[in-house]
């Protein structure tokens, strides 16, 4: 198994990843990523959801609530980031 970045233009870029006769390439791997974040985030909130329902389980449902919470919280802060350009003068 290979892996390859590859730059399209000055803002576009993909990954391309190589195995025996097949190879795997995904176009703007950082939208790609945020779609993955939002389902983990997504599987985090339900499944703190459905621990609530017995007593027993409630600690672990307040501890996925509280890192969907963090990853949100990382997710936004990341999208500022993205935003700024930070150059030498």
């Amino acid at each position: 198994m290979e892996f390859e970045q590859l730059k399209t233009d000055e803002h576009h870029w993909h990954w391309v990843v190589k195995f025996r006769h097949h190879r795997l390439v995904v176009h703007e791997p950082g939208k790609v990523l945020r779609i993955a974040s939002d389902i983990i985030i997504s599987l985090c909130y339900i499944s703190g959801s459905m621990l609530f329902f017995q007593e027993s389980t409630q600690t672990a449902g307040v501890w996925l609530f509280i890192m969907g919470s963090c990853q949100m919280l990382v997710r936004s802060v990341l999208r500022i980031l993205g935003k700024i350009d930070w150059k030498q003068r």
